[in-house]
């Protein structure tokens, strides 16, 4: 991870519209660098800088890596909507409503 790890990261951080990177590393020799942008990036841009920045720090690795090989992939998590439900009918309760939704959800 210190050799690989470091290429990646040095050649990654500062990548346009970035907000903060994380990185682990596994008993394993497996490493694991997330790249995390701000709200309004488009994902498909960032996607592509940070391909071409992992392009760049490839031909930094050892061969016993690059056989191995380097899979950059992108991924969305955040949340497009939270929605709340109340009743102001005192006979439902949070109980009724949170399995209400989750038995209309499934049907």
């Amino acid at each position: 991870m210190r050799v690989c790890g470091c290429s990646f990261g040095k050649q990654i951080n500062g990548v346009e519209g970035m907000d903060y990177i994380t990185s682990t590393a596994g008993n394993d020799g497996s490493a694991q660098i997330q790249v995390f942008f701000k709200q309004g990036i488009d994902a498909d841009i960032a996607a592509v800088n940070v391909q071409n920045r992992v392009s760049r720090a490839s031909p930094l690795l050892p061969s016993e890596v690059t056989r191995a090989g380097v899979v950059t992939q992108k991924q969305q998590t955040s949340a497009l909507m939270y929605l709340s439900f109340y009743s102001e009918n005192k006979n439902i309760d949070d109980v009724y409503l949170q399995n209400f939704f989750k038995y209309q959800r499934n049907s």
